[in-house]
């Protein structure tokens, strides 16, 4: 049936992949998650569909005890969402199992479903609007880029878990009592770059996430404007190109500032994607 809930199987993943491929770019922000779950780089996600093999609608569900990520997130629900109608969207979002409703939310889905998902939870799920962000999606395919000249005191490497992730902590807004394991499974699962002068003090830092984007970019405030930023999205580009990929960051629209600095090493705008936290009145 159409409206029919599915569990995604292991074997069916690169089916949702080429299904999610082709709704591109506005279905990123969960093929993101489902291509690095099907590099193994960051299991425990569940995918639910509307439909099978002719999909509707595509979402996460509730996050496995295993995934890296669980203990960070055990207190708050995060969906990553696509759909080709709002309607599409609403079924999946009432299935019963999909999501724990007694936590607080954070949706990532496209500007096209904000209407019919903000009415559901309004009136269904007695939640209020929280927070609503718009980050412009920017992506570097090109993987010709040019190198920056490192100054001659600096090192350039990959981040180590155990050795960088109280570092990357440290810096982190949002960081909370598991925050730093966190950061060291990013660290260990994804591309990163971090630039250390010679005494192994780091500089800056920036990490792959498990979205498949460009995350967590940071440069200590005395070293600001002297083009590490550049550096650091260089070698980051760099990393995820030696793996065949694309290298796509999300910028908050307003932040003028940052968008300028992809854009320098290289990236294009290429969407607009809304992140929509709610909270159980």
């Amino acid at each position: 049936m159409c409206d029919e809930l599915h569990l995604v199987t292991e074997q069916e993943i690169p089916q949702l992949l080429a299904w999610l491929e082709q709704e591109l770019p506005q279905s990123y922000a969960l093929y993101g998650v489902v291509k690095e779950n099907t590099r193994l780089n960051w299991p425990g996600y569940q995918f639910y569909t509307i439909g099978w093999p002719n999909i509707q609608a595509a979402a996460t569900g509730n996050t496995d005890v295993n995934c890296g990520c669980y203990d960070y997130f055990k207190n708050r629900v995060q969906i990553f969402l696509y759909a080709r109608d709002a309607k599409s969207a609403q079924v999946l979002l009432t299935s019963p199992g999909i999501v724990d409703w007694n936590k607080p939310a954070i949706f990532r889905f496209p500007d096209t479903l904000t209407s019919g998902i903000h009415e559901l939870f309004q009136s269904r799920f007695s939640y209020e609007l929280h927070e609503l962000t718009f980050y412009t999606m920017m992506a570097q395919k090109d993987d010709v880029i040019t190198r920056s000249q490192l100054p001659d005191d600096l090192i350039i490497s990959p981040l180590e878990p155990k050795r960088d992730g109280a570092c990357m902590n440290s810096t982190w807004p949002y960081k909370n009592e598991h925050s730093e394991k966190y950061m060291e499974q990013l660290a260990l699962h994804f591309p990163s770059c971090g630039v250390f002068d010679r005494s192994g003090q780091c500089l800056g830092h920036v990490v792959g996430t498990p979205q498949g984007t460009v995350g967590i970019l940071y440069v200590v405030p005395e070293m600001r404007r002297h083009g590490l930023g550049q550096i650091l999205l260089r070698g980051i580009s760099e990393a995820y190109f030696d793996l065949d990929l694309p290298c796509v960051a999300y910028c908050l629209t307003n932040n003028i500032q940052s968008i300028k600095l992809f854009e320098k090493v290289g990236f294009k705008n290429i969407d607009t994607i809304k992140v929509i936290s709610y909270t159980p009145t």
